[in-house]
């Protein structure tokens, strides 16, 4: 792999893990995040939060 190569993934790996750590994180503690407060916009982080975690770890296993 070239260097802009690694470089890109590792900079979707990190995007990816901190946008799913902060919507999981809004979704089940109900921590501020952009001030949601109702239930659909608790359970749309929860699935935004399940699909960068999904793209984080397909990311992750990339190179291998």
């Amino acid at each position: 792999m070239k260097a802009p190569q690694i470089f890109g993934w590792v900079v979707e790996v990190v995007v990816s893990a901190w946008a799913s750590f902060s919507f999981l994180r809004g979704s089940i503690t109900g921590a501020p995040r952009l001030h949601r407060h109702t239930w659909s916009q608790r359970i749309l982080d929860f699935i935004a939060g399940i699909l960068f975690g999904e793209l984080a770890t397909t990311g992750g296993l990339k190179p291998a």
